[in-house]
């Protein structure tokens, strides 16, 4: 019972003044094969809440043509980005849905990664010089230098130096 791709019950979590709480799955997908005997789903076999947003499962690999939530693909609808990018995923490289840079395409093809998963991590923006690092930080320059840092995260970690007055 209650058997889905990526969550199998999505349970209320508590109320508060009259409103229930739920759990959220959103930006999230599934491949797994699914089989179970009540309440199955290809990405979720138990959702009251309603708490699923923008996230798919394939309908072939999974074996399974309904959810509770979600959005079935085929697979070869799954491996295409403009399916997660129609979706507002965030990319690397893409700024209309976010400059966090969670989701890349896989070098080999096929279903979407996170960026970290990647043989070879994604290229950074370009900065006008630096490394950065505390004694040689990336330098800014540019409106849109400062702005690609954004909350990459591979940045937190990073130093900068304004060399330029900068208008937004």
């Amino acid at each position: 019972r209650y058997v889905g791709g990526l969550v199998g019950n999505n349970p209320m979590r508590g109320s508060h003044g009259g409103t229930l709480f739920y759990g959220t799955v959103q930006n999230c997908y599934s491949v797994a094969s699914v089989s179970g005997d009540e309440q199955i789903g290809g990405l979720v076999g138990n959702d009251p809440g309603g708490g699923v947003y923008n996230s798919f499962w394939d309908i072939e690999t999974s074996g399974q043509t309904t959810s509770d939530g979600g959005v079935g693909k085929t697979t070869s609808q799954m491996q295409i980005a403009d399916t997660f990018l129609d979706a507002e995923w965030d990319f690397v490289n893409e700024t209309e849905n976010g400059i966090e840079d969670l989701w890349s395409e896989s070098e080999e093809g096929g279903y979407p990664v996170l960026w970290w998963q990647l043989s070879t991590e994604p290229q950074l923006p370009a900065f006008s010089g630096g490394m950065g690092m505390f004694g040689d930080p990336y330098l800014i320059s540019t409106a849109d230098e400062l702005n690609s840092i954004g909350y990459n995260p591979r940045l937190m970690i990073a130093h900068f130096r304004l060399i330029s007055d900068v208008d937004f």
